[in-house]
């Protein structure tokens, strides 16, 4: 097993649910999570609090203050929390319930090769990745990804799409072509002139934004979580106003985790209620539309779609670590659970139904 670094407070938690799905089923497993997931840099975390002198009596799990970020767009103002062990404790003990994906669980787990293993139920296995290295995760140098496809359930609602992401400061420019400034391209079902459900974050040199498409925060020109401010934002303004003034605090080298939590559609309602969650804590309380379906879509990881108009833009780069898709709206104390464990250090076992074989990862 993989060594696991000396900050890290490793939580074994037995997995007591087995799903059953289309002739599949996955075995009672043991989770291994990572309590203490670090900020790669080991650097400042949120609010000028250094890695290692958390009191977690006095701050939050995410000591940020979204109130606090620069709108100028040339340098961030109050940095977001990056997941580091400053703010857990081994007192972080699991209260809330948090089972494992139904839909899609990409641990990323591998230690070489072109294939993601999907440890969901559906296997829905990504096996023609590029671009990719394996060290806690899976590192996009920001040349290549890969995808598959899935069934028709992954647009359409309710959802939640989670996943620990660090950034590398990119050396491309903003892109001008469709979404900007940069598209959601770390998760993505993104079908050209369509839409889908997809996230992204992204960290240059004059800014940083989150990105995730089907939000009414989205849309072709800009799209960033909380571009479009309301009264149930707590920051006090928009950080994101336009492509050319973009800066939402993110920093390059630190480990994020992100969730957008939607709900289903109200009668008469072409709305759902949507909720973005940045290291456990509300970033964004929004509305999100219904995709149009499809009987086959596509998923790719580590980039928006196969549209060259992005260059490279359309590209991660970065780290990705356990992503997670429900086909429910998980509530705010499941989000903030998640966070409190951890990524996930270890894929669980597999099995069809019917066999005693283990899948191998």
């Amino acid at each position: 097993m993989r060594m696991v670094e000396r900050n890290r407070i490793v939580t074994d938690r037995l997995c007591p649910l087995a799903f059953a799905f289309a002739g599949l089923a996955v075995a009672a497993c043991t989770v291994t999570t990572g309590a203490g997931s670090d900020a790669r840099d080991g650097s400042v975390s949120a609010i000028g609090q250094e890695a290692g002198m958390g009191d977690d009596s006095s701050l939050p799990p995410n000591a940020s203050d979204a109130g606090n970020m620069s709108d100028d767009g040339s340098s961030p103002g109050t940095a977001v929390g990056s997941a580091d062990s400053s703010s857990r404790t081994s007192g972080d003990a699991a209260t809330v319930a948090t089972p494992p994906p139904d839909y899609v669980w990409y641990v990323l787990d591998e230690t070489q090769g072109s294939t993601a293993h999907d440890s969901s139920p559906n296997h829905f296995d990504i096996t023609n990745l590029t671009g990719v290295t394996w060290s806690e995760g899976a590192n996009f140098n920001g040349s290549g990804c890969g995808s598959t496809t899935v069934t028709p359930a992954y647009r359409s609602l309710p959802l939640t799409v989670s996943a620990w992401l660090t950034p590398n400061m990119r050396t491309d420019a903003p892109n001008t072509h469709a979404i900007q400034p940069y598209p959601q391209n770390a998760l993505s079902d993104d079908i050209p002139g369509v839409g889908g459900y997809s996230l992204g974050l992204n960290v240059w040199s004059k800014g940083s934004a989150l990105a995730f498409q089907g939000l009414s925060d989205c849309s072709v020109g800009l799209c960033a979580a909380r571009s479009t401010q309301n009264t149930q934002d707590a920051d006090g303004g928009p950080s994101c106003t336009s492509a050319a003034n973009c800066n939402q605090g993110f920093v390059a080298g630190n480990q994020y985790f992100v969730a957008v939590s939607i709900g289903p559609v109200g009668d008469g309602s072409a709305q759902a209620p949507a909720s973005v969650y940045v290291n456990g804590d509300i970033f964004d309380q929004t509305t999100a539309g219904v995709e149009s379906a499809r009987s086959a879509p596509p998923i790719y990881l580590g980039c928006v779609n196969g549209d060259t108009g992005y260059g490279t833009a359309r590209l991660f780069d970065g780290r990705i670590r356990d992503v997670r898709v429900y086909k429910r709206q998980l509530a705010a104390d499941e989000v903030q659970q998640m966070y409190l464990n951890g990524p996930t250090l270890q894929a669980p076992a597999q099995a069809d139904a019917g066999s005693s074989d283990a899948a191998s990862d």
